[in-house]
């Protein structure tokens, strides 16, 4: 069972939903216009009378394997309630990731990322939910590959691993 804290008291996941992408994953690199984030979306339909419904979608974010420079990224969160045909923001609903470092020595941003969003009870119909991605130019930001992997030996292979990524909505 998996439990929540919000203001002070312990809600209780249910209905728990969790798609995960199956291989081969690929890289995403982000343009300076929006663009769905792949392996983001899902349908959901929330359990009657639940107060929020809870978004989670997880992967290995930074500088991607085709430029080693400045990364930002921005991400907004989408749905819809008609299979898809439209598409609207949620509010206050965009999310930052990203570094202004451009020299080989700086640290970099790359890891496992979690983008979470609490969405408030909707009624007990299906709805659809991605993120959309962007980044400004000269500001590089990959998605799904990993950065370095180490094999069973130790050994390092840069740039040919990646992660699957999943997205997870629950009722609470």
């Amino acid at each position: 069972m998996a439990y929540l804290h919000i203001n002070g008291t312990t809600e209780r996941l249910t209905n728990v939903s969790i798609n995960q992408a199956s291989t081969p994953i690929t890289e995403q690199v982000a343009t300076t216009s929006w663009a769905d984030v792949t392996y983001s979306s899902i349908t959901y339909t929330p359990t009657k009378d639940s107060q929020y419904v809870l978004y989670e979608f997880h992967t290995y974010m930074g500088v991607p394997f085709t430029n080693d420079n400045e990364c930002k990224g921005y991400f907004k969160f989408l749905y819809s309630d008609n299979s898809g045909s439209t598409w609207s923001e949620l509010s206050n609903s965009r999310t930052f990731y990203g570094s202004n470092f451009n020299d080989s020595n700086t640290m970099k941003l790359r890891g496992s990322v979690t983008i979470t969003q609490l969405i408030p009870y909707w009624n007990n119909t299906a709805r659809q939910f991605k993120l959309q991605v962007m980044t400004f130019t000269d500001f590089h930001f990959g998605l799904h590959r990993l950065s370095n992997f180490y094999g069973p030996s130790g050994a390092v292979t840069p740039n040919s691993h990646f992660a699957r990524p999943f997205v997870m909505c629950a009722s609470i």
